[in-house]
């Protein structure tokens, strides 16, 4: 009661007169402020008086007339704000700039006057300088007449997903407009909706709702591909209901065709369900895949298996699973930070079972696991040659293009730091001679004090990167296990760190100088195993230090019957570097 009584004291402050005719003195600096002036413009100096004089009216009266009139006059009407300079407007401005459809130009000059009234002033990120310019960028590209290329829409998805929801909103508003979709633009909707389907994103709801408007059979199929990807629950459930509203239109997807080269043939092969996971490769070239599909004539089928580049598939089970109990699984398995996985087509986890089937059959390979060759009949169907040939070159080379330039490029321990590699640690075989001569370097007796020996760690480190790098085996894989994880960087919208992967596998796969990022990996693997070293080592101790202290309690016991027990082997500490 008490927050009612004093809205009403607020609103008894003024009159409906008075305030109809502070929205007239509004109105009236409008026109002094309009670029070119109307012939009835007057001098401002007497009307920001006014304003001023009717204090609180006056302000109510001002913010009328913003919300009342059109967007091509709010420039000059948050020019009349700057000049009239009374601070406690501010946050009514920030409370309309949240609320009004403002186009880019206006949310940068609404934020300048924020600015110029109250420094202090808290701007939201909808106001920041830097998301203002990227959502104008955005509209510009969506206004083009151009058809909108598969690559310009992943890159404006990309660039959509970091703005905040207000500017999405204005970075769409001329896109989706029913001008707009009546005049051509509908196909730059549908390919940026088919964007969003690739990645498996939740678009924002005014695509989905726009598609849904459009009513045809291409807005239906995306919309369609979107239902079989997305998985935000407010996303899924606006796409189903807008696929139920064009199916009572008569408007359905066309279902032999499969318009995206990421969407997997399910509905021609019979099969009404479908889902593949798969993991990053971590750095000694292992990856894990689950393909999940319906099972006749009820329940699912679940797929999992352990592949590594040069040996194959060295793991693979299958078992008959709840529909309710794979979901729990997947729901478990992708929020697991500390393995990244992600979703990707059925024809991609079968173009990588194929791929590691042929290193099994090749030289080096691991025998093929029990199960796989029956499983391999019943996931066939799921294969999608035109899109993932094989043998053919990784998908990821037809989709992105590495990095290049010196500008914008990202550092080697900032990838390593990425989560996609944090087990880029190379497998002990490889690594334990040049582990050895680095400890050897520790334990030196050349070596005076604690910096030197960290010198003498530090030198045999990079001695171990440079012999490594010759290794052109371990080269090869590398460039491939940094191509698979460029491809899950992009399903997961990291389009930088994508296109840097890309350019890190190239140039190992070429030989080129020695990247510090292969320096870093070695450096990290080694240090690795000393840290493992240490503590076993002081495990080792620990453990003996309490045989002993038993023993000699034991002998306390037996009045010494059994005497001393003999000296104990000092274990052996490293240092750490």
């Amino acid at each position: 009661m008490a927050k009612k009584a004093k809205m009403q004291t607020a609103k008894n402050l003024f009159t409906p007169q008075e305030l109809k005719h502070a929205r007239a003195i509004a109105g009236g600096l409008e026109a002094s402020f309009t670029e070119p002036a109307p012939p009835s413009a007057m001098a401002p100096a007497p009307l920001i008086d006014e304003i001023r004089e009717m204090g609180v009216v006056g302000l109510a009266g001002m913010f009328e007339h913003l919300s009342a009139s059109p967007p091509e006059s709010r420039a000059a009407i948050l020019r009349t704000f700057r000049e009239v300079g009374d601070s406690s407007a501010a946050a009514g401005l920030l409370e309309r700039g949240r609320s009004l459809r403002w186009v880019p130009e206006d949310l940068a000059a609404l934020r300048e006057t924020i600015e110029a009234l109250d420094p202090a002033a808290d701007i939201p990120p909808e106001l920041d300088v830097e998301a203002v310019a990227q959502a104008q960028g955005i509209a510009g590209e969506l206004a083009q007449d151009d058809a909108l290329s598969a690559e310009a829409a992943a890159s404006i998805r990309e660039r959509l997903a970091s703005l905040p929801e207000p500017l999405q909103v204005v970075a769409l508003g001329s896109a989706l407009s029913s001008d707009a979709l009546s005049s051509g633009g509908a196909q730059t909707v549908i390919a940026l909706a088919g964007a969003f389907a690739e990645a498996g994103a939740a678009p924002h709801l005014a695509i989905i709702d726009a598609l849904a408007a459009e009513a045809t059979v291409e807005a239906a199929e995306v919309l369609s591909r979107l239902a079989d990807s997305v998985k935000d629950k407010a996303a899924g459930s606006r796409i189903r209901k807008a696929l139920f509203r064009l199916k009572g239109k008569g408007v359905a997807p066309v279902e032999a065709e499969v318009k995206s080269s990421h969407a997997p043939a399910t509905a021609a092969s019979g099969i009404d369900y479908v889902r593949a996971v798969v993991s990053t490769c971590d750095g000694a070239g292992n990856l894990m895949l689950w393909v999940a599909r319906s099972r006749q004539p009820r329940g699912r089928s679940l797929y999992q298996a352990r592949v590594r580049h040069g040996r194959g598939i060295e793991e693979f089970v299958s078992t008959d699973i709840s529909s309710k109990e794979l979901r729990n699984f997947f729901n478990r398995l992708t929020q697991d930070e500390n393995r990244p996985t992600v979703d990707v087509p059925a024809g991609y986890a079968f173009w990588l079972l194929q791929r590691a089937q042929a290193a099994n059959e090749g030289e080096g390979g691991s025998a093929m696991p029990y199960g796989f060759t029956h499983a391999k009949l019943l996931l066939a169907r799921l294969a999608e040659p035109e899109v993932f040939p094989f043998p053919g070159a990784h998908l990821v080379r037809r989709l992105i293009e590495p990095a290049s330039g010196d500008d914008g490029r990202i550092e080697n321990k900032e990838m390593l730091a990425n989560a996609t590699f944090w087990t880029w640690v190379l497998e002990e075989p490889l690594v334990v001679l040049h582990f050895n001569k680095c400890v050897e370097a520790l334990q030196s007796e050349a070596a005076s004090d604690d910096e030197q020996r960290r010198a003498l760690f530090d030198k045999g480190m990079v001695a171990a990167a440079a012999e490594l790098y010759e290794n052109e085996k371990l080269r090869a894989r590398l460039a491939a296990q940094l191509e698979d994880n460029a491809y899950l960087l992009h399903l997961r919208g990291e389009g930088d760190m994508a296109r840097e992967s890309l350019a890190l596998s190239d140039l190992i796969a070429a030989g080129a100088p020695q990247p510090e990022f292969f320096t870093e990996m070695v450096r990290y693997s080694i240090g690795t195993m000393l840290d493992r070293a240490i503590r076993q080592s002081q495990g080792a101790s620990k453990q003996a230090q309490g045989q002993q202290a038993h023993n000699h309690d034991h002998d306390h016991e037996h009045d010494h019957t059994h005497g001393e027990s003999g000296p104990m082997d000092e274990s052996s500490v490293v240092a750490t570097p």
